[in-house]
């Protein structure tokens, strides 16, 4: 099942933004966050949030026009304020250029899995330039709500699961996320006052703002392309990962990692709670380096 290609909309980026994005998901690597930096790159998990800062490079609303342009095909789930984000994959096809550009991002949905409580849609996104394919993402977001229990499945998940290896992690790394860490990750284009106010955080059922999804994935990356591929944009393949729980600005994030062939599975918990926070999670390496454009 496939409901078809959408209207691509325009999105963009600049050195500027891509630093500020490599700062949001704490990265303190020359590579990502000097511009004059010999080996300069872009961060390979930048792309994810094109499709919340569009062609924008000031504050945006929430949602932003992007994400009101880039709307659901006809037929799919389409309240947003019944939405959560629940998985996310990207794959690297070329790395991005260095002094950033102007792009379209194109997307379709390819499954819906109707639950007891609400169903899974996914969509397929593919980041273009003239014509060529750079990144491709893959997002599942669930929708609340038993009247989705009553449709019908449509399509094969993308999400297959996975589990981490019944032995000992061959990599753990604890890092604290900063109390201030959302307040920097925000401005690479996700504002959802979820996130830094906390009046609306307490409204909508937590005690205080909590850290994005998409941040503590950039942390997860982080973690492990460093931690197994010296933190080398050129050897990033792949990552995906599933937000199993939210977390807190200040608590501490500890990622334990597996190795298997050219790919490494991995998981998040929280210090402490004890909670897993990222799970169904791999990152995929290259068997050598990508030639830098």
């Amino acid at each position: 099942m496939a409901f078809g290609w959408g209207e691509s909309i325009d999105v963009s980026f600049n050195q500027r933004d891509a630093i500020l994005y490599a700062l949001g998901i704490g990265e303190t690597d020359l590579r990502y966050t000097f511009e004059n930096h010999e080996d300069f790159a872009i961060h390979p998990l930048y792309a994810i949030v094109l499709g919340f800062k569009g062609t924008s490079s000031d504050v945006c609303t929430f949602p932003s026009d992007a994400m009101m342009e880039s709307k659901p095909a006809p037929g799919t789930p389409n309240d947003m304020t019944a939405v959560v984000d629940a998985e996310r994959y990207l794959e690297v096809l070329q790395p991005l250029p260095y002094d950033g550009g102007e792009f379209k991002l194109k997307s379709r949905c390819i499954s819906i899995q109707c639950k007891p409580k609400g169903c899974v849609m996914e969509n397929e996104s593919i980041l273009e330039l003239d014509g060529t394919p750079y990144v491709r993402l893959i997002s599942a977001a669930f929708f609340r709500g038993t009247q989705y229990a009553e449709e019908k499945s449509a399509g094969t998940s993308f999400f297959t699961p996975l589990k981490p290896p019944a032995r000992t992690p061959d990599k753990v790394v604890e890092e604290m996320v900063s109390p201030h860490q959302t307040q920097i990750y925000r401005l690479s284009g996700d504002y959802n006052p979820l996130h830094i106010d906390p009046e609306f955080a307490q409204m909508v059922g937590f005690p205080e703002p909590i850290n994005h999804g998409l941040c503590t994935l950039g942390f997860a990356t982080r973690h492990v392309l460093t931690g197994m591929a010296g933190n080398d944009s050129e050897l990033f393949k792949s990552v995906r990962g599933r937000f199993a729980s939210p977390v807190l600005p200040g608590q501490t994030i500890v990622t334990e990692m597996w190795k298997e062939g050219n790919k490494i599975l991995y998981q998040c918990t929280v210090k402490e709670t004890g909670k897993v926070c990222v799970s169904n999670a791999c990152l995929e390496i290259n068997a050598a380096p990508k030639s830098r454009l």
